[in-house]
């Protein structure tokens, strides 16, 4: 891209050479690696002084902002050293909208080595970390001033984060209707601490429980386990995550562990109808046996607004609260049966 296509690739093993640099005796550009490599020529016949071009490279995303990240572009240069006076140059660019628009990177890179004999390459290095966790383009402009040849070759990315916290595992077992979670981390920085998330769908999780590093000062260097039981799982399905925060405030997320309750011995809160409500909601509980539950239906607070004790055989129990007197807003109900267990909340809608 730009006012003159002046990029091209030499992929011949000898190397390249033009016309001037033929005439001044010099020997052919080879690539720094391999047999194929850019250059930017600016021999062309006439003059090419102020023409421009843009290599650029597909989108890509650096690392994200979690940790300590670095994000860096290198690549090698060479040129001829015809004309010394007349120094071509070549700029990194960023675009983050496509091509839209194009920010120049300091610093640009003229010549590099005005005494090479016959040419030959230099590694340049470009901070890319302002852009980290953005999808970007990197472009090559070559700017003009009809000074020759510039060579690129080896170009390299390299975007990653020092984690605050290196998880090795986070996993969970089933054993006497209990579920046991356990994670291990073989290093923290600046940890303050975990919890444990649980959701009843995989979408929306609540707070489950809160465990403070085990490391000094929340630093650490060695393997340091964790663990917690969730007594009283919900029927059905249950999903797991872990937060970790820094005590600075930024936050990591865990893989999610699935773990199932059998249906032969889970109480499973499985259908809320109507939603939005307006006079009335049903609540479908399954029962593996008969028992008792009760229903609470909070406010966004937590306050309790209602509840109601039921009955339930075995089977899919339809179970119908009146709530024509609650006020339209959100709310949320939960099921607890009578031998304790509990099978999550649901959330509703009063119109």
């Amino acid at each position: 891209a730009g006012s003159r296509s002046l990029w091209r690739i030499s992929d011949n093993p000898a190397g390249y050479i033009n016309a001037d640099m033929t005439a001044a005796g010099m020997t052919h550009l080879k690539a720094n690696g391999g047999s194929k490599f850019f250059y930017f020529d600016n021999y062309s016949g006439t003059n090419s002084t102020g023409f421009s071009g843009r290599l650029y490279s597909n989108c890509l995303t650096l690392a994200g902002t979690v940790g300590t990240c670095a994000s860096t572009l290198r690549f090698y240069m060479s040129h001829d050293i015809l004309f010394p006076t007349t120094r071509d140059s070549v700029y990194v660019s960023v675009t983050t909208n496509k091509g839209a628009t194009w920010t120049r990177l300091s610093p640009g890179f003229a010549r590099v080595n005005l005494s090479f004999a016959n040419p030959g390459w230099s590694q340049e290095t470009v901070d890319l970390s302002a852009y980290n966790g953005q999808t970007i383009q990197i472009g090559f402009e070559g700017v003009s001033k009809y000074g020759n040849i510039i060579g690129i070759d080896d170009i390299t990315i390299s975007s990653s984060c020092l984690l605050p916290v290196t998880k090795l595992d986070f996993t969970g077992v089933r054993s006497n209707g209990m579920h046991l979670l356990r994670w291990s981390t073989s290093t923290e920085r600046n940890n303050a601490g975990f919890e444990l998330q649980r959701s009843a769908d995989g979408t929306n999780f609540s707070s489950l429980a809160s465990l403070p590093s085990r490391a000094d000062g929340g630093n650490s260097d060695h393997i340091l386990q964790y663990n917690f039981t969730d007594a009283k799982p919900y029927g059905g399905a249950n999903y797991y995550r872990l937060k970790q925060t820094d005590f600075d405030g930024k936050m990591t997320f865990s893989k999610t562990v699935v773990l199932r309750n059998d249906l032969e011995d889970s109480f499973i809160f499985t259908q809320l109808y109507p939603n939005p409500a307006s006079t009335s909601l049903t609540s479908i509980i399954f029962a593996p046996q008969p028992g008792r539950i009760t229903l609470n239906i909070t406010d966004v607070t937590g306050k309790v607004i209602m509840t109601q004790n039921n009955q339930l055989n075995v089977g899919d129990n339809q179970l119908q609260m009146n709530t024509s007197n609650l006020k339209a807003g959100t709310y949320f109900i939960k099921a607890i049966c009578d031998k304790g267990c509990d099978m999550g909340v649901k959330k509703f809608i009063k119109k």
